[in-house]
């Protein structure tokens, strides 16, 4: 969203491109929050189904096993966290740019995140609502199979 200082090709923020160019991005974002969300419940279900199965006596190892599955839902959690926080900023760029009336054609035909990089992920791995999730279902998978499964 650079300035050249030609005003010209400026779209004003009442326009329908504008609105529908900020309505993609929330898409986008909502769907980023699904998939996370989608991943705490498809890791919540494989690690109960895992844990029932080593539980029943059929498959003793599964218990740890079920360690696996959580740790890839960790790191699948944090990259649509690390996208989703990557849209939110280019959205709020747009915002700003069809509020100061600086938005151009160009800057509408662009929806991929700004910037992403590795200590993003690195950070939304580390997030409060990744943190409050997967370590706490690590430790619950441990203290089982240390002190019922084995």
């Amino acid at each position: 969203m650079a300035d050249n200082g030609d005003t010209s090709d400026r779209i004003p923020d009442s326009s329908p491109y504008a609105q529908k160019h900020l309505d993609v991005l929330q898409g986008i974002i909502q769907r980023m929050a699904g998939n996370s969300s989608a991943a705490k419940t498809w890791c919540i279900t494989i690690v109960s189904a895992l844990l029932a199965l080593g539980a029943g006596g059929q498959a003793p190892a599964l218990g740890w096993i079920t360690l696996l599955p959580v740790l890839m839902f960790w790191v699948m959690d944090s990259y649509y966290l690390s996208l989703e926080r990557a849209f939110i900023k280019l959205y709020r760029q747009s915002v700003y740019a069809a509020y100061c009336g600086e938005l151009k054609p160009e800057d509408l035909r662009f929806t991929t995140p700004l910037e992403s990089s590795l200590k993003d992920w690195w950070s939304a791995f580390f997030s409060t609502s990744v943190l409050v999730f997967y370590p706490v279902i690590l430790l619950l998978i441990v203290i089982l199979e240390v002190l019922f499964l084995t």
